[in-house]
């Protein structure tokens, strides 16, 4: 049998389970990473233990069980460190960002949207952060027509979490969003952002503006 006789197969498969588990299951990615470590810990004694009471062949499927159960929950704590957005948390209030627009921008009736990959949050000072991910809707102007892809900016708005539906059939906009690594909205109104030139002052000057 190929589990058998190629072990790193078998690894692979529940591996890979685990992710999928984690990025398709929305309540799986919440799992705190500490509880997720608690737990393989725990299955991890249980497995040993196992092993070392169960030498007859007719058990040993039991320790083949936990062991895959042990690689699922790998696979869970390795996409959930992954998906994890950044360390910075929004607070509810404008904020100045910078960033660059990493999806070619499309023009819809009222705004003009785009995703946008976030580098710096810009308080008293300039502070570099794990880049995320946000999908931006700019109030359409004339100067919105600069916009292109690739583009670094200055910003001013207000992130916040798309809505999870509210209904049991209705589409789940945040989950298609988490497809693509975006899992904040924020909308830009005119005057609220800039193109960044190659001075750094910009983003200082741009800051004390807002």
């Amino acid at each position: 049998m190929i589990w058998s006789t190629r072990p790193f197969v078998r690894i692979f498969f529940f591996l890979v389970a685990g992710i999928l588990i984690a990025y398709w299951i929305p309540f799986i990615r919440e799992v705190n990473a500490s509880l997720l470590i608690i737990i393989l810990s725990i299955v991890c004694i249980i497995s040993f233990v196992l092993y070392k009471l169960n030498h007859s062949w007719k058990w040993r499927w039991i320790n083949g069980l936990v062991f895959s159960f042990s690689v699922v929950l790998i696979g869970i704590f390795i996409t959930n460190l992954v998906l994890e957005t950044n360390s910075f948390q929004p607070n509810g209030k404008k904020e100045v960002f910078v960033a660059k627009v990493v999806s070619e921008p499309v023009e819809t009736a009222e705004s003009r949207k785009t995703i946008l990959e976030i580098l710096q949050h810009v308080n008293s000072d300039t502070v570099n952060i794990k880049p995320f991910r946000a999908i931006a809707f700019f109030k359409k102007d004339s100067s919105t027509r600069q916009l292109q892809y690739g583009d670094q900016l200055v910003f001013s708005g207000k992130l916040v979490q798309p809505d999870g539906p509210k209904n049991p059939k209705e589409f789940n906009y945040a989950e298609y969003l988490a497809l693509s690594d975006v899992y904040y909205m924020v909308y830009i109104r005119h005057g609220d952002w800039s193109i960044l030139g190659e001075s750094s002052n910009s983003i200082q000057s741009f800051a004390f503006k807002v």
